[in-house]
């Protein structure tokens, strides 16, 4: 597992100081700015908006748009990255890749729980390295990065309580179910049918 971690890191990291530049990067900067909004003014002040626009993305100020197609709080390890590092390209990608860093470690664990072959485990995380979408979309400020490792972790919190029937796991399914939602909308779908699959088996 380390070494893939390694691996998968070797990859996500590539040029991570490079300028933000291109059609998936403007989405990195514009979630940027909303994260240095929050930095500047405060996610209070800001009703735990996402204030900026792609039009409006090159503009280091509060912008009047409130986008409001996803959750916010996507952007909340970024500015907590600003607030320590600094806001630049490298401070940006920084927590996508994390969480990314973090889904690999959590998918070793659920198919390791799940299938209890290790040669499986092994493949199925070499595999999930060496997926081109996962190292281009497991380093961009999108909800992506953070909604996956919600959904992973949910699955396996089920899996764990479904194996061993305590009350932890549950509260750990509660907790990343309001996280996850917090992210983006399909971590709700995924809890949706984590939960209903829970119920069927209780």
């Amino acid at each position: 597992l380390l070494c893939l971690v390694v691996l998968y890191s070797s990859f996500l990291t590539y040029k991570m100081d490079s300028p933000l530049f291109g059609t998936s990067d403007t989405l990195s900067g514009a979630w940027g700015i909303a994260a240095w909004n929050w930095l500047i003014h405060g996610p209070l002040e800001l009703k735990f908006g996402v204030m900026t626009t792609i039009s409006n993305a090159w503009q280091p100020e509060i912008t009047k748009g409130l986008f409001v197609e996803h959750p916010s709080f996507f952007i909340a390890p970024t500015a907590l990255a600003y607030w320590l590092f600094g806001v630049g390209e490298w401070q940006t990608r920084l927590s996508p890749i994390i969480f990314s860093l973090l889904s690999l470690v959590v998918f070793w664990m659920l198919v390791k729980r799940v299938f209890k072959t290790p040669w499986l485990t092994v493949l199925s995380s070499v595999f999930y390295i060496l997926f081109p979408m996962g190292i281009f979309y497991g380093r961009m400020l999108n909800p992506e990065p953070f909604v996956l490792f919600f959904i992973l972790s949910l699955l396996l919190a089920a899996v764990l309580f479904e194996e061993r029937r305590q009350d932890r796991y549950l509260v750990a399914m509660c907790v990343l179910t309001f996280l996850g939602g917090l992210m983006d909308w399909p971590a709700i779908l995924a809890a949706a049918s984590t939960w209903w699959y829970v119920a069927l088996k209780t």
